[in-house]
């Protein structure tokens, strides 16, 4: 055949139209996690989309002969789909599709995807297979693996990442494993966004850390490499070492008699914890997360029995690494950071161990730089975080994913995560007030969007990576005063997003991006001066804002928190310009709802940032706060520490320092984000009226 045209044919039965649309929809909004795009899959490199997707829409005659149309499509269809049904296995169209495909050569590309009916019932009536499927030219018969979306199958979710998997030609195994590190990518990064909304979204790359720079690394001797790097590491200390997991834990005795482990051989353990661990990963995204929580403590039980069996074998190291992942990823989603941070630096330990046994495997380099960029990303997550902890973290991170390219050079999950790994590094700066660093790492960012751009113009995946440097940069112009810069790379971003929303109106994600980055263009606006333009594009916002966070049925934590700034800044915009009621009710509800997110999850900094934010706008308005009490739920935050080195908890202290009638430390710390070039415009009317700042 030609070029293919599509990822995929989807043969169904009418009757199971619903199903195939939905199939079709969400193959087309997939995004491959970034780690397997590029590697080589069973049918060449894994592309970043499944796209697009034939499925045909016209009503099919009853003749077996297929119109040279769907010929057509099907020749040039990487694979098929099959919705598996009894009306499907009764359908002479289906069966065609099927036997076509089989006489093109891509009989191993066919997949299924059981919706209705039995495989194994005796009825004819009531079989899922269409013959073709069953039955080869020979005349024997033979079952098909198949996906099975039906409660008691797979479930909808398992069974889509099982056509996905074949589709790629990836285990399933890995496939579930990479979406899970991208949970926590994606969660993270927009943890650290929630309150400056200056400093939020972007793929962040470090100035010095080019291309180029990686190929001359190629150059350097590994051996001599890999020893200076671990020998750096142990300078750092940034993680404890794993001496001993104890055979007398209460926990572990308890799994230990319950699912009884002294009759399971080892290898019986590893296939245990590998099920538990796998039906975890399915439960977390059902939603189930209290369940999802059960199966990742079995699985890691049952490994730290293996691990008390082997020892420090290579595979007891790794799988009981990977379940100390998972067990720390349901504590972050449970706003737990400090129980996470447990888990974590146990998985941090075991690779490391990992890499001092193996230092020239590639797998077990990346592994470390994985767990070391996770502790680094959790610490920014904490109430008042170790700046200088998160960046040694981040930069021992990127320095052993530079090291995995060394020893496994262009590979294209490595590169991708060592994109990642900058991101965190350019926040850590960022957490450290350094404000020339964060800019310059922005904008190399941008420069390096638009050169993958220009490889390929049309790719939705690099048109979204550019539109969210360009919301990272923007960022940082507004805060070092670039207000018209700002507001310039605010527009260009906010196109590219809305051209990708009209292209994909269902992509839920993709329009939270585009309506929050409209929200952060309005608040500059706002900050450079209050005006009725400015509070018409905000009103136009605010009911779909509310509506999308309504309309996600799993919308998150962090969702409500963003969606509940917007309606405080909205709130004061309102005041400003109308007085009256309906600000002062406006303000009130964020403050009251801002501090009930704080109360459900105490330690998610996002929120109680947010909390004393509102706090001072009411205060701001009408001289006090809601109620008393609610001054207490900001106890974590560092506004009277002696030494804060993040411009944002600078500005927030200088702010509640002027609440408590404390103008000599408002001062001071105003002349400390000044000193640091922060300029941001609305900052800057804050000290300008309260008089903390002395301005030319």
């Amino acid at each position: 055949m030609d070029a293919p045209r599509y990822k995929a044919f989807i043969s169904y039965s009418h009757k199971q139209e619903s199903w195939a649309r939905w199939l079709q929809h969400a193959l087309e909004r997939y995004r491959v996690p970034s780690r397997l795009v590029g590697s080589e899959g069973a049918f060449g490199r894994v592309p970043a989309r499944l796209r697009p997707v034939f499925r045909d829409r016209e009503d099919l005659p009853s003749s077996a002969d297929l119109g040279v149309q769907i010929k057509e499509e099907l020749d040039h269809s990487e694979a098929l789909i099959v919705i598996c049904s009894p009306d499907a296995a009764a359908s002479p169209w289906v069966n065609e599709e099927i036997r076509q495909f089989e006489q093109m050569g891509r009989g191993k590309r066919i997949h299924c995807l059981i919706v209705e009916g039995d495989p194994l019932a005796a009825d004819d009536r009531d079989n899922c297979f269409p013959q073709a499927l069953t039955q080869s030219a020979d005349g024997s018969h033979h079952e098909p693996l198949a996906a099975d979306v039906r409660r008691y199958g797979d479930g909808k979710r398992l069974a889509f990442l099982k056509i996905v998997a074949g589709l790629l030609g990836v285990r399933l195994d890995e496939l579930r494993r990479r979406e899970a590190h991208r949970r926590f990518r994606v969660v993270a990064l927009s943890l650290a966004a929630g309150l400056m909304l200056a400093l939020t979204f972007g793929w962040l790359t470090h100035s010095q850390m080019t291309t180029r720079a990686v190929a001359e690394a190629q150059r350097v001797n590994t051996e001599e490499l890999l020893r200076f790097m671990l020998g750096d590491l142990e300078r750092l200390e940034p993680i404890q070492g794993l001496e001993e997991i104890s055979p007398d834990d209460a926990d572990q005795a308890r799994y230990k008699a319950e699912l009884g482990f002294d009759s399971m051989d080892n290898e019986t353990l590893v296939e245990k914890a590998q099920s538990w661990r796998n039906q975890g990963i399915d439960l977390n995204w059902e939603g189930s997360v209290a369940a999802a929580d059960e199966q990742f403590n079995r699985s890691r039980a049952a490994l730290i029995e293996l691990y008390q069996r082997e020892g420090s074998t290579p595979r007891a190291m790794f799988e009981l690494a990977q379940s100390e992942y998972y067990v720390g990823e349901i504590d972050i989603e449970n706003g737990e950071i400090d129980e996470a941070l447990q888990h974590w630096t146990q998985y941090g330990a075991l690779a490391r161990r990992l890499v001092n046994l193996e230092p020239n495997n590639p797998r077990y380099v990346m592994e470390l730089a994985y767990s070391l960029m996770n502790l680094g990303a959790l610490e920014q997550q904490r109430p008042t975080p170790d700046a200088s902890r998160s960046l040694a973290l981040v930069q021992t991170s990127v320095q052993y994913n530079q090291m995995a390219l060394v020893l496994d050079p262009g590979n294209p999950e490595y590169l991708n995560s060592l994109m990642n790994n900058l991101a965190w590094l350019a926040d850590a700066w960022i957490g450290k007030c350094s404000l020339g660093k964060a800019l310059e790492a922005r904008q190399k960012a941008v420069d390096l969007g638009r050169e993958a751009l220009s490889q390929d113009p049309k790719n939705a995946y690099q048109l979204e990576t550019l539109a969210l440097y360009l919301g990272g940069l923007a960022g940082v112009q507004q805060d070092i005063g670039l207000a018209d810069s700002a507001e310039a790379s605010y527009r260009e971003a906010g196109e590219i997003l809305h051209s990708l929303h009209l292209a994909e109106p269902g992509n839920q994600n993709i329009e939270w991006e585009m309506l929050y980055l409209q929200a952060r263009l309005e608040r500059l606006r706002m900050a450079m001066g209050a005006t009725p333009e400015v509070l018409k594009g905000m009103e136009q916002l605010a009911p779909k804002i509310e509506w999308l966070v309504e309309k996600e049925s799993d919308s998150s934590h962090l969702r409500a928190v963003e969606a509940t700034l917007f309606q405080l800044d909205h709130a004061q915009l309102l005041l400003l310009l109308e007085g009256g009621d309906r600000g002062r009710d406006l303000l009130r509800d964020a403050t009251l709802r801002l501090a009930e997110l704080v109360q459900l999850q105490p330690g998610f900094r996002t929120s109680l940032l947010g909390l004393a934010t509102a706090l001072f706008r009411y205060w701001e308005a009408f001289g006090d706060v809601p109620a008393p009490e609610l001054a207490l739920l900001t106890e974590h935050f560092p506004y009277q520490q002696p030494v804060i080195e993040s411009c944002t908890d600078a500005v927030l202290a200088a702010q509640l320092a002027v609440t408590d009638g404390d103008f000599e430390r408002a001062g001071n710390l105003t002349q400390f984000v000044l000193a640091r070039g922060f300029f941001e415009p609305g900052f800057v009317s804050f000290c300008q009226k309260y008089g903390t700042c002395k301005l030319r």
